[in-house]
């Protein structure tokens, strides 16, 4: 069967192809945080520390989102063929998306409602985000909601494109705002500012790509057969997705604030600092992740199940190979920022590890996603989560919590995650071809 796996659409080439604009598209994202992580660093660490918490309230709400564009862009992937059909349910997804980030957007009022979890000018900072950061939901929802069909259509150069220009403007509007202008705005509240500005450049983008699409495709009749089923389906397989990236965040969200109630200031920023690196680290591992949505779907779709395991290795590796010059940057870039430090060395080392990890956790959770087991892939978080708190707890007990020891927690929580999902991936996949050569 190795005509299968060098096949054209198989080969390495080729899903670097697919996959290298999209990991621009989501590495340019990641730049983002990075750059205000950068550039509110040099300023007083009570806004690096808080910009931490911020990210994770509006992650938290995005997890929604994400699960979302997930399970459009596999619908749209696999009816590529079809604009009409695509069309039909398109139309109603993006009332979805935009409806769902209103509601996200008006929980976002209960924020200030958080006094006794934040306190003196950590919750100030918080609550002076709250409307911006709606805005900000809203937009981010809408751009989700476009970015699914572009992605499930094959349109990622387009998408790495307009993500440079919407990156390059963030970073010289957040300088401008930051160190060159004086608008007497909170600087938590400019990084927002500039975020939702580059977010509506996508949407602005996105829109009249699609509406050129629309524009050439002939077919006027819409394919709108068992719509209603088609949309419950969706919804169905992202509801779990969605509750497991939402449990996460809260996760992140706890972590931070058990952070800002345990060490100072300038711990909680390098704590911050140092998860915008993960950002930046784990963008190859959710790029190829994406790309592989629509390749795992193509082999079960074409019933190519013998082919599965050699093309998952051919994701690994890339991923990997990929990360390396990104590990080689943000190492160098820190060292150059902040000086030479065993401390911060250390924290990166271990930083290198999860990142590993990571890449097949990813890979194999989509996986189960292709093949809807859900059930797996909500039990693969709760596993990743139950060790994760489990042992900052165990760390806090034994009074031995500090930045180092949050990070090997994240290690051996992932580690036994992989474990897990190997388990369930050989159990899924590799019974239809167990005894098929591959290679």
């Amino acid at each position: 069967m190795l005509y299968l796996c060098m096949n054209d659409k198989y080969t390495s080439k080729s899903i670097c192809l697919y996959t290298f604009p999209i990991i621009l598209s989501e590495l340019l994202e990641e730049v983002i945080i990075l750059s205000d992580s950068i550039l509110l660093s040099f300023k007083d660490p009570l806004y690096l520390s808080t910009v931490g918490v911020i990210d994770s309230i509006f992650l938290l709400f995005l997890a929604v989102g994400d699960s979302m564009n997930d399970s459009f862009q596999n619908f749209y992937s696999r009816h590529s063929g079809s604009i009409s059909r695509c069309k039909c349910i398109f139309s109603y997804s993006l009332l979805l998306f935009i409806g769902v980030g209103l509601i996200l957007a008006a929980l976002c009022s209960l924020i200030p409602l958080s006094n006794d979890i934040w306190k003196g000018a950590h919750f100030s900072t918080i609550v002076s985000v709250v409307p911006y950061l709606a805005i900000l939901v809203v937009l981010s929802f809408i751009s989700l909601s476009l970015n699914s069909l572009l992605l499930g259509w094959g349109f990622t150069k387009f998408l790495g494109c307009i993500s440079l220009i919407s990156v390059l403007i963030n970073i010289i509007l957040g300088y401008c705002l930051l160190y060159v202008y004086d608008i007497g705005l909170n600087p938590c509240i400019l990084v927002i500012i500039t975020s939702s500005l580059s977010e509506l450049l996508r949407i602005v983008f996105m829109s009249l790509k699609i509406c050129r699409m629309y524009n050439q495709n002939n077919d006027n009749e819409l394919d709108c057969r068992h719509q209603s089923l088609i949309l419950k389906i969706l919804v169905y397989s992202s509801v779990y997705p969605c509750l497991s990236a939402v449990c996460f965040h809260l996760g992140s969200l706890a972590l931070y604030t058990y952070c800002l109630c345990y060490f100072w200031d300038k711990e909680t920023a390098l704590f911050t600092l140092f998860m915008s690196y993960w950002g930046i680290l784990q963008v190859p591992s959710q790029g190829f992740s994406e790309t592989s949505i629509n390749f795992f779907s193509t082999i079960y779709s074409e019933k190519l199940f013998n082919i599965y395991n050699c093309i998952k290795k051919r994701f690994l590796s890339l991923s990997l190979l990929t990360s390396i010059p990104l590990i080689f940057i943000i190492l160098m870039l820190d060292i150059y920022l902040y000086g030479l430090d065993i401390h911060r060395l250390f924290v990166f080392a271990i930083l290198i590890s999860i990142v590993g990890f990571h890449t097949f956790a990813e890979i194999t959770e989509t996986s189960l996603l292709v093949r809807l087991k859900i059930n797996s892939f909500v039990l693969s978080k709760m596993l990743y989560a139950t060790i994760l708190i489990l042992g900052i707890l165990f760390m806090t007990i034994t009074n031995n919590i500090g930045i180092i020891s949050i990070f090997i927690c994240f290690l051996f929580a992932q580690l036994f995650n992989c474990a897990y999902l190997h388990i369930i991936d050989l159990r899924i996949w590799s019974n239809r071809y167990k005894n098929k050569q591959i290679i």
